[in-house]
């Protein structure tokens, strides 16, 4: 998104701050995990992850306006199940 958006994996960071367009790369994290997501403008977020690599998984963050596809919370599992909700 254009937007800034602040960012946590809950026990393994502190809330950051990606800003908009940006990228960043998360190593390291404890599983299972849970990583929340805010737009700082207030906005919705359409979460799109998908798997990079072994043990690795690619999260694409895009704007929405679509109230049923905002996810501000991502939870990936022991097994490598994620859920959004």
């Amino acid at each position: 998104t254009n937007a800034a958006i602040s960012y946590q994996a809950i026990g393994d960071t502190e809330v950051r701050t990606l800003p908009g367009r940006g990228t960043v790369s998360l190593q390291g994290l404890r599983v299972p995990t849970t990583l929340t997501f805010d737009r700082q403008d207030s906005g919705l977020l359409n979460i799109t992850p998908k798997q990079a690599a072994a043990g690795t998984i690619e999260v694409i963050l895009d704007a929405t306006t679509d109230l049923g596809v905002d996810s501000p919370t991502m939870r990936v599992e022991s097994n490598g199940s994620v859920f959004l909700y």
